[in-house]
């Protein structure tokens, strides 16, 4: 409570007494007309949180859904109806907003709907990471014109306020090396497969009960939705924007139990990861699953935690985490962002010089842990580590776990085309399957 002080007498100076003064009284709550461009899990969550007075009293304002854009609009959903729900873009369009939230899970339609919405001086926030990962400067160019916000906070780590932070930090930005945990989903999935008795398709089955996987999981679990947001991540770092056709991007599906124990037998785990890092001269990067140890501090984000690690110039070890799936964490990342485009200071992220260039990365020089699985009686540790030296793997050390099929090896640093030569040499000569798990 605000204090004022009552003059005392030298001879009375203590002890002070004070007086309190009466605060303020609160301004009235304000309410943000939004408009909401979709309706599936994401939007569904919008529309309850936005609902949910409770929620959002304390922050002196009132989030009205007015008008829904949707494929059908007959299909049952779990939410508070919008004022108005339609099918018709037009109609939509022709509403009148504070903010727009964009819940499309595709470019296109979200692409012309909100260069039209930005185009009249609508704000708009989204959770669409393809479309920021490619039109990201294009949509970024209309509402800068038009003094309006484009804010997508909700679209790398969907429930860690580190873009803006950074946005506002230039040096702090100036990042060389990106290693992160950005979809919750698959995270889930590998923390699930650990657990005693469970199957890949047991895990996938609960995670999407409780909202953390679409009904079709495909992007999160190829690596396609990592894959967008690191596109995004390394235009936001004024990097470039990688090709994706020239990503080296790999699933999670062929990931078993038995791998998740034999990389704790050496202490550390799988991961699906985003990496990348740039010199002079080029770009490293890489998404897919990756053996980390366990000093590392992603290596102890389970179930639908995100995290990103950044090195830079002028920073090291910087690192943020939080939820990452799950469509109640992104409706509240959007929802703050709504209160920021609606606020008087309209602001966009400012994206340095050359963000937009294309770049082609290149593959990371890394150490690997390899799982190796005979037709037979599994040999040895010894000699197991005698035949994978005969192929060309630098072997740094067997672990000790082995099942009746398999061995895990631990390598050193091999580019991937050595590591496949050395891989195929394996096949022919002694008929042993592999999987191969980049080290980080």
């Amino acid at each position: 409570m605000p204090v004022e002080t009552v003059q005392q007498s030298p001879q009375n100076a203590w002890p002070l007494r004070l007086r309190g003064v009466r605060p303020a009284p609160q301004s009235a709550v304000r309410t943000i007309r939004i408009g909401l461009l979709g309706l599936g899990h994401v939007g569904q969550a919008v529309a309850r949180l936005a609902d949910n007075r409770d929620a959002i009293t304390h922050a002196g304002i009132r989030f009205q859904v007015e008008h829904a854009l949707v494929r059908d609009a007959a299909k049952p959903r779990r939410c508070p109806a919008p004022s108005h729900v339609t099918t018709d873009a037009d109609t939509f369009l022709r509403g009148k907003y504070d903010v727009v939230v964009d819940a499309l899970d595709a470019v296109e339609p979200a692409r012309t709907l909100i260069a039209r919405l930005l185009g009249r001086g609508t704000s708009v926030v989204t959770a669409n990471k393809a479309l920021v990962a490619e039109h990201g400067p294009y949509l970024e160019a209309i509402a800068a014109a038009h003094g309006v916000s484009f804010r997508f906070e909700a679209t790398a780590l969907a429930a860690v306020p580190f873009l803006g932070t950074l946005a506002e930090r230039p040096l702090v930005a100036s990042v060389d090396r990106i290693l992160a945990i950005v979809n919750g989903t698959s995270n889930y999935l590998l923390t699930a497969l650990a657990d005693p008795g469970a199957s890949f398709e047991t895990a996938l089955a609960r995670a999407k009960e409780l909202g953390f996987a679409e009904p079709d999981p495909g992007r999160d679990v190829e690596g396609l939705d990592a894959a967008d947001k690191l596109v995004l991540l390394t235009s936001l770092f004024g990097w470039g924007r990688l090709s994706c056709e020239r990503l080296d991007v790999r699933g999670i599906r062929h990931i078993t139990r038995d791998d998740l124990a034999a990389a704790r037998s050496v202490g550390g785990t799988l991961k699906p990861v985003v990496f990348a890092q740039r010199d002079d001269a080029s770009v490293r990067a890489f998404v897919g699953p990756a053996f980390l140890a366990a000093t590392e501090p992603l290596a102890s984000l389970g179930g639908a935690l995100n995290g990103i690690r950044l090195d830079g110039k002028h920073v090291t070890n910087l690192f943020f985490s939080g939820p990452g799936a799950g469509p109640d964490v992104t409706a509240a990342t959007l929802l703050d962002d709504v209160a920021q485009a609606a606020s008087a200071g309209k602001r966009i992220y400012p994206r340095p010089a050359g963000s937009s260039r294309a770049i082609f990365a290149s593959l990371p020089i890394t150490p690997w842990l390899i799982r190796l699985s005979f037709p037979g009686v599994v040999p040895a540790a010894t000699a197991a580590a005698a035949v994978a030296t005969a192929c060309g793997f630098h072997v740094e050390r067997v672990a000790d776990f082995a099942t009746s099929t398999s061995r895990w090896i631990l390598i050193g640093p091999h580019s991937r085309r050595a590591l496949d030569a050395a891989i195929s040499r394996l096949a022919a000569t002694h008929r042993v399957e592999t999987a191969a798990f980049r080290r980080f």
